[in-house]
C-alpha cells in the first residue's frame, strides 16, 4: 500500500484516480449536470488541485455552488464538523427551493383547473 496525507490505496488504484481526473470527459459532462451542485475541496489538496478539478468543474455547472476549506488537504477527512454543516445548509436551501417550486405548481394547476372550469 502507498499512501500519501492521509490517503491510502494500491499504487494502481492512486494511479488511474489522479489520471481520471486529468481526463478531457469533465467538461462534457459537467455541462450536462441540471441539479443542485455543491463543489467542496481543501485548498492545500496535493492529490487533486483545485485549480484543475474543482475550479473547472464549479464554472461548468450551471448554479454550482462552491466551498473551499483552507489549509485543508483532503476536505472530507480533515474539516468533519465543517463538511457536514455546509453539507446541512446546502441540502436545507435545496429543500427550500424545491418547496418553493412545489407551491407554485401547485398554485399554477389550481388556477388552471378554475380557468378550465369557467
Amino acid at each position: 500500500m502507498a499512501g500519501y496525507g492521509g490517503v491510502q490505496g494500491g499504487l494502481k488504484n492512486i494511479y488511474d484516480s489522479i489520471r481520471h481526473f486529468q481526463r478531457p470527459t469533465l467538461p462534457r459532462t459537467s455541462r450536462k449536470f441540471d441539479v443542485p451542485t455543491l463543489v467542496l475541496h481543501g485548498d492545500d489538496d496535493q492529490i487533486v488541485p483545485i485549480k484543475d478539478s474543482s475550479k473547472k468543474s464549479a464554472k461548468l455547472i450551471k448554479g454550482a455552488k462552491e466551498i473551499y476549506y483552507r489549509e485543508a488537504a483532503r476536505s472530507h477527512g480533515y474539516a468533519p464538523g465543517e463538511v457536514n454543516a455546509d453539507l446541512l445548509k446546502f441540502l436545507r436551501s435545496v429543500q427550500e427551493v424545491g418547496k418553493a417550486a412545489l407551491n407554485l405548481a401547485a398554485t399554477q394547476s389550481a388556477h388552471l383547473r378554475r380557468s378550465a372550469v369557467a
